[in-house]
């Protein structure tokens, strides 16, 4: 590998792990400030008690800064520097936050745009026939030990197809949650995916204060019947997926 590749890589490095890279001297410059503070705090008051006790001296504050402030100056220096680092890597990260949020709203509006022409192109039997084959592949993927088969009463197994899931209600308990979280979207203008798992008894997700649904993008539910191991589940689709941008309003 030539010098000219090696030091591409190495730019290139240094560029993806900036914010990181800037936290640590973060850290260590507030670690080095510390110390040099200390230092001259000791130093300081040492030599402040020799000329008090020695010479019986007592400067004044003008004197003590004509005196003190060269050796103080690398503590300055270095506090700067660790607050300079802290303030571009928080630049930098907010920076590519909003860029990575930026492609996610696209990728949903890309994607809601060819679902959209999908629809007008295809067939109302072939989409569910489509969206069926899909929640099915997820379906399949999950882990039998994952899953408990016994059910209690009316319960049955129900598949989340958004986060591959499985866990035990009915169809009734999932549609009385649908019409009460839609009652608060009219109230409060939008929901989170995590409030609706709340609602319908499963776990949030780390993602799930991120994503949701609103006016303008609804909580739709559909019910799709699968198979697991020859055994029925229903599987649990929407028609609108939820989005970043659910809480933010135009």
């Amino acid at each position: 590998m030539s010098l000219e590749e090696v030091t591409k890589n190495v730019t290139n490095t240094v560029k993806e792990n900036s914010p990181s890279i800037l936290a640590g001297l973060a850290v260590g410059g507030v670690v080095t400030t510390g110390l040099l503070a200390f230092k001259f705090g000791h130093d300081y008051g040492y030599e402040e008690a020799m000329l008090e006790e020695v010479q019986s001296v007592r400067l004044t504050g003008k004197e003590k800064f004509e005196r003190y402030w060269r050796p103080l100056i690398p503590t300055i220096l270095v506090g700067a520097t660790t607050v300079t680092c802290i303030i571009a890597s928080t630049a930098i990260s907010n920076r590519r936050n909003a860029a990575l949020a930026g492609l996610v709203t696209l990728g949903e509006v890309t994607l809601r745009e060819y679902k959209d022409k999908v629809a007008e192109v295809v067939t109302k039997p072939k989409r569910e026939e489509i969206d069926k084959g899909l929640a099915q592949d997820k379906l399949d993927k999950v882990n039998d030990k994952e899953i408990v088969w016994m059910t209690d009463g009316e319960d049955i197994l129900l598949f989340d197809t958004l986060t591959s899931r499985v866990f035990k209600s009915n169809q009734m308990s999932i549609q009385q949650a649908e019409i009460e979280m839609n009652r608060r979207i009219l109230n409060d203008d939008y929901i989170s995916q995590n409030e609706w798992y709340d609602a319908i008894g499963l776990s949030r997700t780390s993602m799930g204060d991120n994503f949701g649904w609103n006016h303008d993008n609804p909580l739709e539910v559909k019910f799709i019947p699968l198979l697991k191991d020859g055994k029925p589940v229903m599987g649990i689709d929407y028609r609108f997926p939820p989005v970043s941008t659910f809480d933010r309003f135009s």
